[in-house]
C-alpha cells in the first residue's frame, strides 16, 4: 500500500540544505506577524529514499478568493511527501483567517509584510527543507499527479531541472488553452521561456546559483531562468499540462515588464549599447525593423545576437521560415564533430580528410557514455555532429544542414539517407516541426549520424553511464522530446544508414540485464507522460519480452535473478498505473485560442 502524507511526519528537526541562500525569515520590528502550521508545533517532514521530499512555496497577498483551491490542489497530490509553506505578505481580506483554518494540514505559514514576490520567495527558500523546491501562486493549481509526474521525469530524463506545460484559464474559466512550447534556447537570456510554477528544482541548484533577485517586482523569474541557461544546467519539459494558471497580476502590464527587462539586459549584456538593448527589452509588441536594427548594431556581441534571433523566432509575428532573421556574421567554428576512436581508423582518417578548417574534431577514446559526455562538454561549435565513419555524410551534406539550421533557427536539422527514409510525408521539405511528432526520432538513435544539432540543444542531453550501451538511445530520445524547432530535409545526408544502437540480443551478465530494464523503464516514463501511447506500448512490450527471457537466463546466479526479478516487478507495476491523461494528444500542445485542436483538459 502506498504511504500517505502523515506517514512522513516526524518530531526530528531536519537539515536545512538551503540555509546558505538567504537568512531565516526575520522578525520585522514594529510589525504584527502571524505564523502557524505543523512546524510551530514541533512537527516536521522527514526525507525518504523512495519518496523524495518536495517543498512547495506559495506566496500570496489578499488571495482569499482563490487560495483555498490552491491549497487543496497541493493537498490532493498523488505524491505523499510534500512540505507546503505559505508566505503571506500581510493580507487584509480574510486570507489570514483561511490560513488559520488550514493550520492542521499546512507545514508552515507566515503573514508579515515583505518587499515583494521575490523577497517572499527568498525567505521561503530559507525555510524549505525539501530535496526539491517548487513555487505555486495563490490563484493557480496543480493537476492531481503533477508532482509525481515531474519527479519521475526528473529521474528518467537525467536533467537537472524539469518543467511541464500549463493550461491558461480565461475569465470565469470560460475558455482555456495549453501554452505554446518555447524550448530551451538562447531566448531564455531575454524572455521567460519556462513555465516557472511548473519547475521542479533541486535544492542544490539554489545553493549553486543563489536565490531570486528581489530588486525585480515582475521579472525575477525571468532573471532566474536566464541564470539557469547561462550556467549550462540541463532542462527537460514534460509535454503535457500539469498546471492551471489564470491570467493577470503584475506580469499583465507590458510597460512594467519592459522596464524590468531593460534593467535585466543591462546586467546580462553590459557591453551592448543601451539603445540597442532597449530594442530587445520592448515586450509590448514585436517590431521586425527594430530587431533587424539591433542585430545589425550588435555584430560584435554574438551571444546577444543569438538571443535576439532566438527571441524573434519565438514571438508572435516574429521571424519565420518565410521571413527569416537577417544574415549575421558567422563564427569561425561552425561545427564540432564527435568521432570516437575505433578499430577502423582508416575510415576515420578518410572521413576527416573531407572536413574544412571551420570544423572542430573531438576524438574520445571510446564511444561509452563517460567519454561522449566529456567530448560534448568540450564542444564549442555552433552545431554538433555525431560522426560514424562507416556511414560518412555525402559531399556538401553537412553544409546544407547547417545552412538550413541558420535559416530556420532549428535545434535539430535532420536529413534522409540516399537509400530512402521515413522523412516528411510526400517527400516535402518540412521545417520547424516539433521533433517529437516525427515517430522515427522517438524509436531510434541512428538519426544522430544524419543530423546536426545546435550545440546547446546537444549539450542539454545526457549520456548516462548507468545505461551502458543503451545510453545513446536515451540521449537521442530526450533530445527528440525536448527540441521544438526541427528542420527535416528530404535530401540525402549519408549514403547508407548507420547502425542503430537497438540491442535486441539477450543481455549477458547481470549488469547488462539491469541496464536493459532501466532503459526500457525510463523510455516508457518519458513517452507515456508525453502522451505517446503507441511508442510507450512498444517499450512495455519490450519489458515483457525481457521478462520471459529472464526466466530462462542461464548466466545469472540466484541472487542476481532475484534482484532483477524485483526490478522487473517494480517496472511492471509502474507500467500498469500510468499517470498521463489518456485523452491528451501531444500534437495539441501550443494551440493558441481559436486554433483547431485547442485542448481543454
Amino acid at each position: 500500500m502506498a504511504p500517505v502524507s502523515e506517514d512522513f511526519l516526524t518530531r526530528t528537526s531536519p537539515a536545512w540544505d538551503l540555509a546558505r541562500v538567504v537568512g531565516k525569515f526575520p522578525r520585522l520590528p514594529g510589525t504584527h506577524r502571524l505564523e502557524g502550521g505543523r512546524r510551530r508545533r514541533g512537527i516536521f517532514r522527514r526525507r525518504d529514499p523512495d519518496w523524495p521530499l518536495v517543498t512547495v512555496l506559495t506566496p500570496c497577498l489578499n488571495a482569499a478568493d482563490s487560495l483555498v483551491e490552491t491549497l487543496r490542489s497541493v493537498r490532493g497530490q498523488s505524491h505523499p511527501n510534500i512540505e507546503h509553506i505559505v508566505l503571506d505578505g500581510g493580507s487584509t481580506d480574510g486570507t489570514r483567517d483561511l490560513l488559520g483554518a488550514f493550520d492542521e494540514v499546512l507545514d508552515y505559514y507566515v503573514s508579515a509584510p515583505d518587499d515583494g514576490l521575490y523577497d517572499a520567495l527568498n525567505k521561503g527558500l530559507a525555510l524549505a527543507t525539501g530535496e526539491f523546491v517548487m513555487m505555486l501562486s495563490a490563484d493557480d493549481v496543480y493537476t492531481p499527479g503533477a508532482v509525481e509526474t515531474l519527479l519521475r521525469n526528473h529521474a528518467a530524463s537525467g536533467a537537472d531541472v524539469v518543467g511541464a506545460l500549463a493550461t491558461l484559464k480565461g475569465a470565469n474559466d470560460a475558455m482555456s488553452y495549453v501554452h505554446t512550447r518555447d524550448g530551451y534556447t538562447a531566448r531564455c537570456l531575454i524572455a521567460m521561456c519556462l513555465r516557472f510554477e511548473s519547475l521542479l528544482v533541486p535544492a542544490w541548484v539554489y545553493n549553486q546559483l543563489g536565490g531570486f533577485d528581489a530588486r525585480y517586482r515582475i521579472a525575477g523569474d525571468t532573471a532566474f531562468a536566464a541564470r539557469l541557461y547561462a550556467a549550462g544546467l540541463r532542462w527537460y519539459e514534460v509535454a503535457q499540462p500539469l498546471l492551471e494558471m489564470r491570467p493577470g497580476g503584475l506580469s499583465a502590464d507590458p510597460a512594467k515588464v519592459s522596464a524590468e527587462h531593460r534593467h535585466m539586459l543591462s546586467q546580462r549584456f553590459p557591453a551592448v549599447d543601451p539603445a540597442t538593448r532597449a530594442l530587445a527589452a520592448e515586450r509590448t509588441r514585436f517590431s521586425r525593423r527594430a530587431y533587424d536594427r539591433a542585430i545589425a548594431a550588435a555584430q560584435d556581441h554574438p551571444a546577444f545576437v543569438e538571443a535576439l534571433i532566438a527571441d524573434g523566432y519565438g514571438r508572435p509575428g516574429g521571424y519565420s521560415q518565410r521571413e527569416p532573421a537577417p544574415a549575421v556574421v558567422k563564427s569561425a567554428r561552425r561545427l564540432s564533430v564527435i568521432l570516437p576512436k575505433s578499430g577502423d581508423e582508416k575510415a576515420a582518417v578518410d572521413f576527416l580528410s573531407t572536413l574544412t578548417s571551420s570544423v572542430e574534431v573531438l576524438r574520445p577514446a571510446t564511444a561509452n557514455a563517460k567519454a561522449l559526455t566529456s567530448a560534448l562538454a568540450k564542444a564549442r561549435g555552433d552545431y554538433v555532429y555525431f560522426a560514424d565513419p562507416e556511414a560518412p555524410p555525402e559531399k556538401g551534406a553537412l553544409s546544407r544542414l547547417i545552412d538550413a539550421g541558420d535559416r530556420d533557427y532549428a535545434e535539430i536539422v535532420r536529413g534522409a539517407t540516399a537509400a530512402g527514409d521515413d522523412g516528411p510525408p510526400g517527400g516535402a521539405r518540412l521545417r520547424n516541426s516539433q521533433a517529437q511528432l516525427r515517430p522515427r526520432l522517438l524509436t531510434r538513435s541512428d538519426w544522430l549520424s544524419r543530423a546536426v544539432i545546435r550545440r546547446r540543444c546537444a549539450q542539454n542531453g545526457v549520456f548516462d553511464p548507468a545505461l551502458g550501451p543503451y545510453a545513446r538511445r536515451l540521449y537521442a530520445l530526450t533530445l527528440a522530446l525536448s527540441a521544438i524547432r526541427v528542420c527535416w530535409l528530404p535530401e540525402g545526408v549519408v549514403a547508407a544508414p548507420a547502425a542503430d544502437a537497438v540491442l535486441d540480443q539477450v543481455p549477458g551478465d547481470a549488469a547488462g540485464w539491469a541496464a536493459a530494464l532501466t532503459w526500457h523503464g525510463r523510455a516508457w516514463v518519458l513517452l507515456s507522460d508525453a502522451g505517446y501511447a503507441d511508442a510507450a506500448a512498444n517499450q512495455a512490450a519490450a519489458v515483457e519480452t525481457l521478462g520471459r527471457r529472464l526466466a530462462n537466463a542461464e548466466t545469472l546466479n540466484p541472487e542476481e535473478r532475484q534482484r532483477l526479478s524485483r526490478q522487473m516487478a517494480t517496472l511492471r507495476q509502474q507500467i500498469a498505473h500510468p499517470l498521463v491523461d489518456p485523452s491528451w494528444d501531444p500534437a495539441r500542445a501550443g494551440m493558441p485560442p481559436g486554433t483547431a485542436g485547442r485542448n481543454t483538459p
